[in-house]
C-alpha cells in the first residue's frame, strides 16, 4: 500500500472522490442530527453552557465550575451561542458541525496518504460509527479537539514531503495553540505526531527546525495556562478513575460498539461483573472483530513512510496517559477520542488491503455489529443519559404544594435547574432549608450511600435508573415544626 504524497499540485482526478466524500459527509450529518435531543442533558453539558455564558474575561481566567479545562472550546461555544439558542439542540449542534468536518478531514487525510478506496471507506466508517455519533451529539469539546488533531496531522504530512513554508508555520502555530487550549490530550497527540515526523523527516533538518520552531512558539503561548496545569497535577487528578488498567480494553470496546451496547446504567454499575458476563458474547464479538482488523491494518502499514507518524498519533496518547495515570489519574476512554480516527483508518486499510477471503470475513462480521450498535444507539430503551429531564417533568407535574427541591450532590443542582428554570426553588444539599414542612429530594446514585435527611420521612420514593441513576423522594417532616 502506498502511503506517500507524490506531489502537491492540484489533481483534477480528485473531483470524483471529493463528490463521494461530500456525500458521505451528508450521510454523517443526517445520522448525527437524528435524535439529537433525544437524551437528557447531563452535568458536563450544563457545565459547557454555564461557562460559555460567562464573559470572555472570566472564561480566560478559568473561574467556572470546570476551571481546570482549557478555555478555547468555551470561547468558541460562547461565540456560537450568540447566534444559536442555549438549548440541547443548540449546544449539541456545535459538536455536530465539527464532527461532520472530521469526516471530511479524515477522508482528505487518507486521500493524501493512501488510495482513494481506503479514504472513502475510512470516511464512511467514521460517518456511521456509533462512538463518533455519540460525541457528535454531546455538548462537549471532543469533536473540536479531533478536528484540531486531524488538521495537525495533515500539516505534518505536508512537512514530511515538502518544505515547510512560513504560511504553514503560521497555520501550525494557530492549530496547535487552539488544540492545547482545547484539551490536554491534544498535547499527547501533538507529541506523538511530532516524534513520528522527526523519524520520517530525519534527513531534512530544515523542515524539523521549522516544525519545532513553531511548537516553541506554541509553548510560549501556552505559558499563561501552565499554573492551572500544575494545580491540576497537584490536586491528585480524577480520583474516581480507579481501574486504570481496564481503561484501554474498555476503550477498544467503546471504539467498536459505541455506548448503547452494554450501557453503563445504574443497575449495570452496581453489578458490573454480572452485566459483562451476561453480555459476554457481544463483548467478545466486538473486541475480537474490531481488534483483529485494527491489528492487521497496523501490520499492513508497517513498511509505509509515515508509519511512525501514524503510530505516534494512535498509540502515544493512550500509553502516555496510562503511565501518567499511575501517579495522577487522568485516563478515560472519552479522552482517547484523539486516537479514534486513526483506529478507524486501520479498519479501512483492512477492508481494502486484506486478502479477498479475509476481507469478506471482515465485512460479514462488521455489517451486523455496526448495524446492531446503530439500532441500539437510536432505539434501545436502556440507553440514555441520566434522566434529569424525566425528573424535571415529573416535578413540574406533581409539585402543586411542595415548591422546594433539594439536590444531592449539590453540584448537580444546575442540571435540574436547566429544565425547571424559576418554576421551582432548586437548592444544593448544602443549602437545605430548615423551615420546610415538605420538600423534594433528588439523589444521584449510588443510593446505598445516600443518608436519609434527619427529621424527614418519605411519602414517595421513585427510581429513574438510566445513566448514573436518580432517586426522587417526596419528604415531609416526621414532627411538625414549632413556629
Amino acid at each position: 500500500m502506498r502511503l506517500d504524497v507524490p506531489h502537491t499540485a492540484p489533481n483534477p482526478t480528485l473531483a470524483g472522490p471529493l463528490r463521494y466524500l461530500l456525500g458521505i459527509c451528508l450521510v454523517g450529518l443526517l445520522l448525527r442530527c437524528m435524535h439529537l435531543d433525544e437524551r437528557s442533558i447531563w452535568l458536563d453539558e450544563v457545565t459547557s453552557l454555564s461557562i460559555a455564558s460567562l464573559p470572555y474575561t472570566d472564561i480566560l481566567q478559568g473561574v467556572g465550575f470546570d476551571r481546570h479545562t482549557p478555555p478555547f472550546y468555551y470561547l468558541a461555544l460562547h461565540a456560537w451561542l450568540l447566534f444559536a439558542p442555549a438549548t440541547e439542540i443548540g449546544l449539541r449542534a456545535f459538536s455536530t458541525v465539527f464532527d461532520v468536518v472530521n469526516i471530511f478531514l479524515l477522508g482528505v487525510l487518507l486521500m493524501r496518504c493512501s488510495e482513494r478506496r481506503i479514504a472513502l471507506t475510512g470516511a464512511l466508517l467514521y460517518a456511521v460509527s456509533p462512538f463518533a455519533i455519540y460525541y457528535a451529539q454531546e455538548g462537549r469539546m471532543y469533536t473540536l479537539v479531533v478536528s484540531l488533531v486531524l488538521a495537525t496531522f495533515l500539516l505534518a504530512v505536508r512537512a514530511a514531503h515538502a518544505s515547510v513554508t512560513a504560511a504553514q508555520v503560521g497555520m501550525l502555530v494557530l492549530t496547535a495553540t487552539a488544540g492545547m487550549y482545547t484539551h490536554y490530550y491534544y498535547a499527547l497527540s501533538l507529541a506523538g505526531i511530532s516524534l513520528g515526523l522527526t523519524w520520517v523527516a530525519r534527513r531534512n533538518l530544515s523542515r524539523l527546525v521549522r516544525w519545532y520552531g513553531a511548537l516553541t512558539i506554541v509553548g510560549v503561548l501556552f505559558l499563561p495556562w501552565i499554573q492551572v496545569v500544575l494545580e491540576l497535577a497537584g490536586s491528585g487528578g480524577q480520583e474516581f478513575r480507579r481501574f486504570v488498567f481496564l481503561v484501554l480494553p474498555y476503550a477498544l470496546f467503546r471504539f467498536s460498539a459505541g455506548y448503547a451496547v452494554l450501557p453503563l446504567n445504574y443497575d449495570t454499575k452496581e453489578h458490573v461483573s454480572a452485566a459483562v458476563i451476561s453480555e459476554a458474547p457481544a463483548v467478545i464479538s466486538y473486541m475480537a472483530a474490531f481488534g483483529l482488523m485494527a491489528l492487521w491494518g497496523l501490520w499492513r502499514l508497517r513498511s509505509n513512510r509515515i508509519f511512525a507518524m501514524f503510530c505516534g498519533a494512535l498509540l502515544l496518547p493512550p500509553l502516555a496517559a496510562l503511565i501518567v495515570s499511575l501517579r495522577v489519574p487522568m485516563l478515560s476512554e472519552r479522552y482517547l477520542v484523539v486516537s479514534f480516527p486513526f483506529f478507524i483508518a486501520l479498519l479501512a486499510v483492512t477492508l481494502i488491503e486484506a486478502p479477498r477471503l479475509a476481507r469478506r470475513i471482515a465485512l460479514i462480521a462488521l455489517l451486523p455489529l455496526v448495524s446492531w450498535s446503530l439500532w441500539a444507539h437510536y432505539f434501545s430503551p436502556e440507553f440514555s443519559n441520566t434522566q434529569w429531564r424525566a425528573v424535571a417533568q415529573y416535578l413540574s407535574e406533581h409539585s402543586d404544594t411542595t415548591r422546594t427541591v433539594v439536590v444531592r450532590p449539590g453540584y448537580t443542582a444546575s442540571t435540574l435547574r436547566f429544565y425547571l428554570r424559576d418554576e421551582l426553588a432548586i437548592l444544593p444539599i448544602e443549602e437545605l432549608p430548615t423551615s420546610q414542612d415538605s420538600l423534594w429530594l433528588v439523589d444521584r446514585g449510588p443510593f446505598d450511600t445516600a443518608l436519609p435527611l434527619a427529621g424527614y420521612e418519605p411519602i414517595l420514593d421513585q427510581l429513574f435508573p438510566l445513566g448514573n441513576g436518580l432517586r426522587l423522594q417526596h419528604l415531609r417532616r416526621s414532627e411538625p415544626l414549632i413556629r
